[in-house]
């Protein structure tokens, strides 16, 4: 899910960049919409920039979300391994008390 919020963020902001760039061409072929196209222009760049601080942020949950998911399951891991020490021990106690019992 995140990263086609990014992906959307991504293709958002290069919109945002191509229209910047057409009214900032605009504003300077048409004098009479001049200041029109100028505030579009100028629109579509902040619109670009707030879309990059999304994405800074998206990329950093992500991230943050791996992370934790990795170390949930380090932990995990570790404590199965545990078990599994705790289990042989606890069978190997078992089987030599069962070889000297039945002697």
């Amino acid at each position: 899910m995140m990263n086609s919020a990014s992906h959307w963020c991504v293709q958002m902001m290069q919109t945002q960049r191509a229209l910047g760039d057409v009214f900032s061409e605009l504003s300077q072929k048409n004098p009479e919409l001049r200041e029109e196209f100028t505030y579009n222009s100028e629109t579509q760049r902040v619109l670009c920039k707030n879309g990059e601080t999304l994405l800074g942020e998206f990329n950093s949950i992500s991230s943050n979300c791996w992370a934790t998911l990795y170390l949930k399951f380090v932990s995990a891991s570790a404590v199965l391994v545990s078990f599994g020490v705790i289990f042989l021990l606890d069978h190997r106690v078992y089987l030599t008390f069962m070889i000297n019992f039945v002697r």
